[in-house]
């Protein structure tokens, strides 16, 4: 990941954009990755967002660009008008796309019994054709004008800020757009390596990364093989620095029963257990990202739709009945925080504030975002899983909390006979 695309530092800002064998030179590094033009424009804080400039095309070459600028500093008004000139809006590399096999109405709608829910499922819908990306060919004739990587086949972007593709690393927003009559972007997804996002920047980039084997992150924390390796009742990280397991709440945790790897037939009551032990059942709004109150995105109060969609399908995978009812449960309170934010503010959000109601989620580097591609795809899911029970909460109330542990209680208690 080039580092100094983002990094306000007393110094020069530097960063890295690796050359690999998997993509074509990056000559375009000397503009978005490092060196004086990157620092100055950097420092002066020209734009609210970091990634705004390291996301604009360049007018012409990079040498013709440098070469304009005499390589030394220039006051900040002539800096702007100096990008204005020599650099075209975030976005231009790209064109519209809809995928070949679009149904305006997929048959997964008329499931949907609440009719609320059946418009707001026709309106995310239509979302996908506005997040349907293909890179102009410019961007492979002229690649050192660019800081996006080509790619020849069409994607799907998260949404805001986000114009570039990421779901190389994990796409569940797949699964809502595939299952619902646009199945064309799904084909041409690389296996094996992949890189954290579609700009030169991030070819060694981390994120949520659902296709590879195995991750490490900086912080010092090793996590599990993420696919079928996961073969114990719950999946906790290693903790480098204090030599010893992370015993925190992380829905991740759960993702044994994700992946389908266990044989102990005993591990889905455990699974349950832990959720109540954590208490994650009593939260109505969805389930928190961690337990630990930090003020960053990944920690409470923040849900992110990619973590309900792995615990929710993960427990109605299982042959429990228990299990499955409270993935239905799990789903309920999601589809409502999802519908009530975007009833008030006709937008579906990057993640969500789980303690005050259900609200846009807040903390990182950016502000919220809105799209937002994998929310839409994995609310999408539920509603086609989900549609013939699920309510728009219009007229019967949030469930309480203790209702999830009663109808753990009831199922427990032996069927009587017909």
């Amino acid at each position: 990941m080039c580092i100094g695309a983002y990094t306000h530092s007393p110094g020069p800002v530097q960063g890295t954009c690796p050359q690999s064998s998997l993509f074509s030179p990056l000559p375009g590094s000397r503009i978005y990755c490092y060196g004086e033009l990157l620092h100055q424009v950097q420092m002066a804080k020209l734009y609210q967002d970091d990634k705004q400039f390291v996301d604009m095309p360049l007018s012409s070459t990079p040498d013709r660009v440098l070469a304009a600028r005499h390589n030394h500093s220039i006051p900040t008004p002539l800096l702007r008008a100096f990008i204005q000139e020599h650099f075209q809006a975030a976005g231009q590399e790209l064109q519209p796309w809809t995928p070949e096999d679009w149904k305006d109405s997929p048959r997964f709608l008329q499931k949907i019994s609440d009719p609320k829910l059946r418009i707001w499922g026709e309106q995310l819908h239509q979302l996908w054709k506005k997040l349907g990306k293909k890179v102009k060919p410019e961007v492979l004739s002229h690649p050192e004008q660019f800081s996006l990587l080509y790619s020849e086949h069409p994607f799907v972007v998260p949404g805001g800020r986000f114009v570039e593709f990421y779901y190389w690393v994990g796409h569940p927003d797949w699964p809502g757009c595939a299952g619902q009559g646009g199945a064309g972007g799904v084909e041409g997804w690389p296996l094996g390596r992949t890189t954290g996002g579609g700009q030169s920047r991030s070819l060694e980039g981390t994120g949520p990364r659902l296709l590879s084997l195995k991750t490490v992150s900086p912080q010092g924390t090793i996590s599990k093989p993420q696919n079928t390796e996961i073969c114990e009742r719950c999946r906790f990280d290693y903790d480098l620095e204090n030599r010893r397991k992370n015993l925190e709440f992380y829905p991740s945790n759960l993702s044994p029963l994700w992946s389908g790897c266990f044989s102990d037939p005993g591990v889905v009551d455990k699974a349950l257990k832990y959720l109540e032990d954590s208490q994650i059942l009593t939260y109505q709004y969805g389930i928190p990202t961690s337990l630990q109150k930090t003020g960053q995105q990944w920690d409470f109060p923040s849900a992110w739709a990619p973590l309900q969609d792995l615990v929710i399908r993960g427990l109605a995978k299982c042959p429990s009945p228990r299990a499955q009812e409270v993935a239905f449960q799990l789903a309920q309170n999601w589809i409502r925080t999802n519908f009530e934010v975007y009833s008030r503010k006709s937008a579906m959000h990057e993640k969500y504030d789980i303690s005050n109601g259900g609200q846009p989620g807040g903390g990182g580097e950016y502000e919220v975002q809105e799209g937002f591609g994998w929310t839409s795809g994995v609310v999408l899911m539920l509603l086609d899983r989900y549609g013939h029970r699920l309510s728009s909460g219009t007229q019967t109330a949030f469930l309480v909390p203790q209702c999830l542990t009663t109808a753990l209680l009831l199922s427990l208690l032996p069927r009587l006979p017909h």
